[in-house]
């Protein structure tokens, strides 16, 4: 599948090479319909990248979150706005970057779930935010341009 974009890049450190990064992007419609090709995506990514069994389950899920979210609340009415989407694979992790042209919204900011709170006296949302800081290593925020752009990075358990 993955016909969208690729890139590889070779870098050198201390004049050794390492394992050249590979980037894939695709964008979509922000439109609900739009998840199962972003799945499928992260699904083939993984598999060409020959990443661990679990980093599937795992970018599917923050993908579908970070989707999920700009789609359901980043838009006052639906509009015909894309989303973007770009995972890059180093020797050491992977990185996912959504950018997206929604109402400014750094979840970062966004208060600690608790989940010893009762169920009765929690406020809606969060959670999605919660699995994101709980599964990614990194995650970093910009407003750019009139562009959302959440980074996130998972680091590749060694062999």
């Amino acid at each position: 599948m993955l016909p969208v974009s690729w890139r590889r890049t070779l870098y050198n450190r201390s004049l050794s090479c390492v394992r050249p990064s590979t980037s894939y992007a695709i964008r979509l419609r922000n439109e609900t319909v739009e998840l199962a090709r972003l799945s499928a995506f992260v699904s083939e990514f993984c598999e060409r990248e020959q990443l661990p069994p679990d980093f599937d389950m795992v970018l599917n899920l923050v993908a579908e979150e970070a989707f999920m979210n700009v789609v359901l609340h980043g838009f006052e009415q639906p509009c015909g706005s894309d989303l973007s989407f770009t995972f890059t694979r180093d020797e050491q992790a992977v990185t996912l970057i959504v950018e997206d042209a929604a109402k400014a919204f750094n979840p970062l900011e966004a208060p600690e779930f608790d989940p010893a709170t009762p169920i009765e006296q929690r406020r809606a949302g969060g959670l999605g935010i919660h699995l994101l800081r709980n599964l990614m290593n990194e995650l970093q925020y910009e407003r750019l341009e009139g562009q959302n752009r959440l980074t996130m990075r998972k680091l590749i358990p060694s062999a």
